[in-house]
């Protein structure tokens, strides 16, 4: 992300301190989330935090972590836990399944997963995936497959798979993306054609077929160890968010734009780089030593 001369980075910080996501607010929020779990009454004190304003000071300081490079985030996490931690506990503000809730824990678990924590990433994200087909289920988990809503709910469950770390659920998403794409495209141009279909439609299933492509990259990378194909997939997902980003469809942006900072991270942090730097390795797998 452009760091226009550090200055995104340095407002970044400065929120942390001084800003919406001050320590107070910060130590207010955390103190309510707990008082409600523990608590058959709720809380009694009176907060004066504000969701919205904790929501934009937390905006920044999550855009001032991500001008950093992934080896300068794993050397030093900085803030990254603080920032996760307080969007899971913004998220516990809203009901289950709203679709600020919803939006929350994608972050919540993505700022985790950038911070190395892939336990806490992978839990928010199996709660964000169950929520999600909540938010977008029709009767009894039944997801609406019109264009217009399968191709975002598409995205959030392929961002959950790859939160989640699940190459399974990564390369049997990404194959049916590939799958769905042609009869969604088909009914999205007969909807067009209906007036029922506008731009940030085309934008959202344009996206989702660059999701589907950057899976099946990720999946390829988890598998063989193809790193042009990991660069591809993170390539692909940025222009999946940039095409949203010119759209205007700024839900399903946050999720590609938080996922394409993970590929980068899971492309950078690969196992089969060790691997391949070993001083022994035999062709059918067992070690031996050079000459």
């Amino acid at each position: 992300m452009k760091d226009y001369n550090g200055t995104l980075h340095r407002l970044g910080e400065e929120v942390l301190t001084d800003g919406e996501a001050g320590p107070l607010l910060r130590a207010q929020l955390r103190s309510h989330v707990l008082g409600d779990q523990i608590s058959l009454e709720g809380a009694p004190v009176a907060y004066t935090y504000d969701l919205d304003g904790m929501r934009n000071g937390l905006t920044l300081a999550r855009l001032g972590q991500l001008t950093r490079t992934p080896r300068e985030r794993r050397a030093d996490p900085g803030p990254l836990t603080e920032i996760a931690e307080a969007y899971a506990d913004l998220a516990d503000r809203y009901e289950t399944a709203h679709p600020q809730r919803v939006e929350l824990l994608a972050i919540a678990a993505t700022m985790w997963s950038l911070a190395s924590y892939q336990a806490n990433a992978a839990a928010l994200a199996a709660a964000f995936t169950r929520e999600a087909q909540s938010l977008f289920a029709r009767g009894e988990n039944e997801v609406s497959e019109t264009p217009t809503t399968a191709a975002p709910y598409r995205i959030a469950e392929l961002t959950g798979a790859v939160l989640r770390r699940d190459l399974d659920a990564v390369s049997r998403l990404g194959q049916q993306a590939a799958d769905d794409l042609p009869a969604l495209g088909q009914r999205l141009l007969g909807e067009t054609a209906d007036g029922e279909a506008d731009v940030a439609d085309a934008a959202a299933l344009a996206a989702y077929g660059l999701t589907g492509r950057a899976a099946r990259n990720l999946a390829a990378l988890w598998r063989t160890g193809n790193r042009d194909a990991g660069r591809a997939a993170v390539a692909d997902l940025r222009k999946a968010a940039s095409i949203l980003l010119d759209a205007s469809v700024a839900d399903t942006w946050i999720l590609i734009d938080s996922l394409a900072h993970v590929a980068e991270d899971i492309v950078a942090t690969s196992p089969w780089l060790q691997l391949r730097r070993a001083a022994t390795w035999a062709p059918c797998g067992s070690a031996t030593s050079r000459p």
